[in-house]
């Protein structure tokens, strides 16, 4: 992916239709919020790897981290694959250390990630598909 975006110049323009996973806000005014594309870093799933990158300087916000299996092909709704981290559940979580600016005043607390995942999903109305058949969620 990394190639193709600095090979398309039409990437880098900046957009304000609504980002995709690989858009970034980037706050260009004080009162504007625009987008644009950019190749995010990324690392393997190990500790040393995981601690060097949250300790890196980003030009950017961060809202989460995405987990991802990377030899396998992807679709369209839920997945045991796929998973999305705010950088204050990782040291509860992983155990990997993060910076305290990216703690967000965040403090670890045992089942702390959990009660947030479970408070998101009923405000969200979100039922896991995992492990579930159509016919048990729909009954």
């Amino acid at each position: 992916m990394n190639s193709r975006i600095s090979e398309n110049e039409n990437f880098h323009e900046i957009s304000k239709q609504i980002p995709y996973c690989i858009l970034v806000k980037c706050n260009l005014t004080s009162d504007t919020f625009q987008y644009r594309f950019i190749c995010l870093p990324y690392c393997r799933c190990e500790h040393s790897s995981m601690t060097e990158m949250m300790h890196r300087n980003f030009h950017f916000e961060i809202d989460g981290v995405l987990f991802y299996h990377a030899s396998v092909h992807y679709l369209k709704g839920q997945s045991p694959l796929v998973g999305w981290l705010k950088p204050w559940m990782i040291p509860e979580i992983l155990s990997v250390p993060v910076p305290a600016k990216l703690m967000n005043g965040n403090e670890i607390v045992a089942g702390g990630s959990q009660k947030f995942i479970e408070t998101y999903n009923q405000k969200h109305k979100h039922v896991s598909m995992i492990g579930k058949t159509p016919e048990s969620v729909s009954s």
